[in-house]
């Protein structure tokens, strides 16, 4: 599994170009799109399944998912981010609420053209998530790259 790449997420200021402004306009309900240097764009968010399943790390795909998002929450927190906005689908709310993020729906669900529901959503950043991601504490940081591990 050494040099793999397991999972990733892109994070844009607010202030700058975003996936909101830029791609996914009609998505967002409001007439203004929240942009404070303490709000991040979140998106791109990617777990490989089928590269975590073919490893021989015994990990899968939830612990990867969920130590991507406890890290998230614990860079956002170093950087003094408060709050993240993205857009997702609406089966992310549930993996999102079960990992301890709760998404405040700021656009109405579209139906995209493959068919897939996605919807934006401002989270709050958890707090309470612990300094160390769960799964590093498990020894899963030993099976990541090195990038994904804080101190």
């Amino acid at each position: 599994m050494e040099g793999r790449v397991l999972g990733s997420l892109r994070i844009l200021p607010s202030l700058g170009p975003t996936m909101f402004r830029d791609v996914f306009p009609e998505i967002f309900a409001q007439s203004s799109l929240p942009a404070a240097d303490d709000i991040m764009e979140v998106s791109r968010f990617c777990v490989d399944s089928d590269a975590v399943l073919r490893s021989k790390a015994v990990i899968t795909p939830n612990a990867v998912t969920r130590t991507l998002l406890e890290a998230l929450s614990i860079c956002m927190t170093k950087q003094k981010v408060r709050t993240l906005i993205g857009v997702h689908d609406l089966m992310m709310e549930r993996i999102l609420r079960t990992c301890g993020w709760q998404a405040r729906r700021i656009g109405q669900p579209i139906c995209t053209d493959t068919g897939l529901t996605t919807v934006a959503s401002a989270f709050d950043v958890p707090t309470n998530l612990g300094m160390q991601p769960s799964s590093m504490k498990d020894g899963l940081s030993d099976k990541l790259p090195p990038s994904t591990t804080h101190s």
